[in-house]
């Protein structure tokens, strides 16, 4: 009977043994997995706030560079009117390229994707220009003289990066769209969490 006690109890401290760490690899296995889940939606989170932040940005060149532009009558006969009025919408909105900054310093520490750095790095780059342009344009435009060859060869090649027309237009036009390609690419399925799925 007491060999039966004895086995009895053996088996019993093997079996309490054995949930135990049955239980502590569940709780590692767990722990594991809110860690996963909890860095996922971090990153989620952080490449929607960076993909809402670099559409409005993008949305912000594309409405400076509209060839449209109301002008008011009293300035109709002022030709650099407008390119002093882009310039000024623009730094009306730096909040939007703020905003773009920030949220591409979180991006940089938490995604750590070159390509997503680069698209947006050509955002500002872009907005760069087309403050140059709107800048020089003002200052050309509002000579008390008329532009020699070079000066008028100047604004016409600004006045291309502006409203998208000529090489220097397309050139912009094209780093823009791939600029928001690269985005949509490396951040749409992170947003999603279809990178995750992958994963698992």
């Amino acid at each position: 009977m007491s060999a039966l006690t004895d086995w009895i109890s053996a088996a019993a401290s093997i079996a309490s043994a054995g949930a135990v760490i049955w239980g502590l690899r569940f709780a590692k296995d767990q722990l594991s997995i809110w860690k996963t889940e909890a860095r996922d939606r971090r990153q989620a989170e952080v490449a929607e706030e960076l993909w809402a932040a670099a559409m409005i940005a993008k949305d912000v060149l594309d409405s400076l560079r509209s060839p449209l532009e109301k002008v008011p009558q009293e300035e109709a006969n002022n030709p650099s009117y407008i390119y002093h009025r882009r310039w000024s919408r623009m730094v009306e909105r730096n909040d939007a390229f703020q905003n773009l900054r920030h949220a591409q310093i979180r991006a940089k520490a938490v995604l750590r994707n070159d390509a997503v750095e680069s698209a947006v790095d050509i955002l500002f780059s872009s907005r760069s220009a087309l403050l140059h342009s709107f800048e020089t344009l003002a200052e050309l435009t509002s000579l008390d003289r008329k532009m020699d060859a070079d000066e008028r060869d100047l604004a016409v090649k600004h006045r291309r990066r502006i409203y998208g027309r000529g090489d220097e237009g397309e050139q912009l036009d094209q780093e823009l769209a791939e600029a928001v390609t690269t985005l949509e690419k490396e951040l749409g399925p992170i947003v999603r969490l279809e990178v995750i799925k992958t994963k698992r």
